[in-house]
């Protein structure tokens, strides 16, 4: 069973956890992270959610993303998913956006992972993930406003896309 840190709006630990599947306090959030992969060509990696995941199946997102468990930093999560679902590690990592969603009592924050990897090294791991690509800028942008993504996800890329 797994435990996640509660945060409140201002973005520090409430001091209160949660079990996977339990309800979250009124006024307490649930932190996530999300990974955009960019690669030195200037190149991103997108990965689509496997059918079998419970929240956005068959969706679009930028490299990697997970909840943040009891006791990990946001960057520490970062990492850990990087590796979990794509076997990347020991990749230098920039806060990109922070974004509450209190319709699902979700904190979430974006980073951005320069990767300086072999492109065909991604090895997609635990059933997260059921296909990667790697996209020019222009076909990025066209399918990050298409709608495939997860939901939510253009609106908190939209400064880090300003400056694409």
């Amino acid at each position: 069973m797994e435990l996640f840190d509660t945060y409140l709006e201002d973005g520090r630990r409430s001091g209160q956890t949660v079990s996977e599947g339990d309800p979250i306090p009124q006024g307490h959030y649930r932190a996530e992270v999300e990974v955009v992969v960019r690669h030195l060509d200037g190149s991103h990696l997108v990965t689509l959610r496997g059918s079998a995941l419970p929240r956005h199946p068959g969706k679009w997102q930028t490299g990697a993303a997970g909840s943040v468990r009891a006791g990990e930093t946001f960057a520490m999560a970062a990492r850990r998913v990087l590796e979990e679902e794509l076997a990347v590690t020991g990749q230098h990592l920039e806060p990109i956006y922070r974004a509450f969603s209190p319709d699902t009592q979700t904190l979430c924050v974006g980073f951005l992972s320069t990767a300086r990897i072999l492109k065909d090294s991604i090895s997609l791991q635990n059933g997260t993930a059921a296909e990667y690509r790697w996209l020019d800028r222009k076909v990025f942008l066209e399918m990050v406003r298409s709608g495939q993504f997860v939901p939510g996800l253009a609106e908190r890329l939209a400064g880090y896309l300003r400056n694409l």
